[in-house]
């Protein structure tokens, strides 16, 4: 089967980006030809499976007038990039489009899908497209079941000079994306019944995967007592209350280790508070860490951190932490409840309350059988749902369901 997946970053970003390249490994493994439309900051790449066009839009010093029409370009409408994309669709003639994020020129994207006649599955990897705020919740902190328009003015979610400015390039896109899009993949369950009540009927829950398992859980390679967090370093993440609640863990366990892999924006501030709560021997900055080198962090953690308090759809670091059998401690603000809810894997908790993630993450850094325990709960729930294999034989099923109607239409 000749796939061609479409998705706004190309090169190292975060867990989409890291997906995707997975993604698209695991078809190819499996025998299927796997092309690449993306965008980049820098040069454009192209070769025989790869279009990746130049985004200038952050480029610097740009002159209001050039910035105003690049914006224009990027929201609303580019022809260079719909010719583009079109040509390549027209050379490499794929069997199915898949579309992951949607984020950079995306209206311009749908544009070069209308009428091709070949089946178009889209992958949501963020709330984003459910929420101009971004965050799927009213001011008054209670989750919001609607989508664009009107009552996000109403409602106070968004501004008057920000709904104006990005309702109109929103409501294309989602009008586009119902038209167009024939299956939307949502990862959790609580997304596939936000995009049903949002108008998109057509939706299949398919979770996502993360890598081959790792070892079989056990405690002998466990630095005990090492606590890993995995994420860019972005203030809604949260790392700033595991930080916090190491004050906690090291009254009861001395020798524990905060390890912080990855790198972003918040950085400066982070490290600044480990050193104003005088922390600097409990707490570790790693830096962005590639994924192969992640593999070591993984089997030398004795329990995992998940403390975001945006909202997620499938975070990558859970997978990976199920993969390498290890006890999570998941905040409950994320809305992933469903995907590990009951399974034994960890504990879900407030992460703005720093005693409370203190004292669940003491409970498995003090308990080795609870270690084990959850351990191999956590491993025995990824590979029976979260597994390269499921993965592929749900999405290669997703595929050729819509081939067959898709040929038969052509056909006629």
């Amino acid at each position: 089967m000749r796939i061609l997946v479409i998705h706004s970053n190309y090169g190292r970003f975060g867990g989409g980006e890291v997906f995707v390249q997975s993604f698209i490994n695991l078809l190819r493994n499996n025998g299927h030809d796997v092309y690449l439309f993306a965008f980049t900051n820098g040069p454009e790449i192209s070769t025989p499976t790869e279009l990746v066009l130049k985004d200038p839009f952050y480029e610097k010093n740009q002159n209001p007038a050039v910035f105003f029409i690049r914006y224009l370009l990027r929201f609303f409408f580019d022809p260079h990039v719909a010719f583009r994309l079109r040509d390549w669709i027209g050379k490499i003639r794929p069997d199915v489009i898949h579309l992951h994020a949607n984020d950079r020129y995306g209206n311009s994207v749908l544009f070069a899908l209308i009428g091709l006649r070949i089946p178009v599955v889209q992958t949501i990897h963020a709330y984003t497209i459910l929420c101009m705020s971004e965050t799927s919740k009213l001011p008054s902190g209670q989750k919001c079941p609607y989508c664009h328009g009107f009552r996000c003015l109403m409602y106070g979610c968004l501004p008057l000079w920000k709904f104006l400015v990005v309702v109109p390039s929103y409501g294309i896109k989602w009008w586009m994306t119902k038209r167009i899009v024939d299956r939307l993949i949502a990862p959790n369950p609580r997304i596939q019944e936000r995009l049903i009540n949002c108008g998109f009927q057509k939706t299949v829950l398919i979770e996502h995967f993360g890598k081959e398992p790792g070892k079989i859980p056990s405690v002998e390679n466990v630095a005990w007592g090492s606590i890993l967090c995995v994420g860019r370093l972005n203030k809604e993440k949260g790392f700033q209350y595991v930080i916090r609640a190491m004050e906690y863990i090291i009254k009861d366990v001395p020798g524990a280790v905060l390890h912080m892999c990855g790198d972003g924006p918040h950085e400066a501030e982070l490290k600044e508070l480990v050193k104003e709560l005088h922390l600097s021997e409990s707490v570790i900055f790693h830096g962005y860490v590639d994924p192969s080198d992640l593999e070591d962090f993984y089997e030398r953690a004795n329990v995992i951190v998940f403390p975001s308090a945006c909202l997620e759809v499938s975070p990558l670091v859970t997978l990976e932490s199920l993969a390498h059998g290890r006890p999570l401690i998941i905040s409950d603000l994320c809305g992933i409840r469903e995907l590990f809810e009951g399974k034994n894997v960890g504990f879900f908790v407030d992460p703005t309350d720093t005693k409370e993630l203190a004292k669940y993450t003491l409970k498995i850094l003090k308990n080795k059988d609870l270690f084990l325990e959850m351990s191999r709960a956590a491993y025995s729930l990824y590979t029976e749902r979260f597994n390269l294999g499921i993965h592929h034989c749900r999405i290669v099923s997703l595929y050729q369901s819509l081939l067959v109607p898709k040929k038969e239409s052509n056909q006629t």
